[in-house]
């Protein structure tokens, strides 16, 4: 639970940095193929990450738990 909201704690200063979409990108991972992993559209990944509309809720909270893999991920390699 506690790593659930740290990262939503984090996520918009991933968004807003442009980091979200760096860790993305560093992944290998397309918006469609994130929007696939999050149960989203496509067009809800581009909006976050361009800082149109913000994640909210359930979605929100898968979306940080992956971008906090990703992040680990990163740091590993």
């Amino acid at each position: 639970m506690t790593n659930t909201i740290d990262a939503l704690l984090d996520l918009p200063a991933l968004l807003e940095s442009g980091r979200a979409r760096q860790l993305r990108e560093n992944a290998g991972l397309s918006s469609p193929e994130m929007a696939r992993q999050l149960d989203v559209s496509p067009a809800a990944v581009t909006r976050w990450e361009q800082g149109v509309r913000r994640p909210l809720g359930a979605n929100a909270r898968k979306y940080a738990r992956l971008l906090s893999r990703l992040a680990a991920r990163e740091a590993a390699s």
